[in-house]
């Protein structure tokens, strides 16, 4: 199975381009992948919900850190991100310009909606995890369900020429 993740993160590195800095990234994911296939393999499963979620979270912080040597450049740009993500502060530095003044425009709203829609899916996911798979494993079709995900991609699904989509870049 290690054999198998190393030389699958390998490829995808080679795929993205032969810079250090997707190399950096396939060695993140694979020390995830073996850390995750070590602490499966020696510990009970348990169904708590609140291990789930700090689960989640931690998977959502390590994936978005390894993604800082995905998008850099260069080693010195890759410096460059994380200085920027440790010194930048969470919190405006002045409400009034960072913050009033763009919601006054509609600035920040699409975002603040996209990230309350991801957050509410996620929930709601984690939530119904167990009853989503057993519909989407039955052995008959669901129209009901189907016309559901439609429904969904076609309300919250982006369509537009895919300029900012990474692989359209190419």
């Amino acid at each position: 199975m290690a054999i198998a993740i190393l030389a699958t993160l390998i490829v995808s590195a080679i795929w993205h381009g032969l810079g250090i800095t997707f190399f950096l990234w396939a060695l993140c994911h694979v020390i995830y992948l073996l850390t995750e296939l070590y602490l499966k393999r020696n510990s009970r499963q348990s169904e708590n919900l609140i291990k789930k979620i700090f689960g989640v979270f931690v998977v959502i912080l390590l994936v978005s850190f390894s993604h800082l040597f995905f998008r850099a450049t260069s080693t010195e740009n890759c410096l460059h991100l994380f200085k920027q993500l440790t010194t930048y502060s969470f919190f405006p530095r002045d409400w009034q310009v960072d913050f009033i003044a763009p919601m006054a425009v509609g600035g920040h709203q699409a975002d603040l909606f996209n990230f309350s829609t991801t957050l509410f899916f996620v929930a709601l996911t984690l939530l119904f995890e167990r009853k989503i798979f057993n519909a989407f494993s039955a052995q008959y079709f669901k129209p009901g369900l189907t016309f559901l995900v439609l429904l969904l991609i076609f309300v919250f699904g982006v369509f537009n020429n895919g300029q900012r989509f990474i692989y359209m870049q190419f």
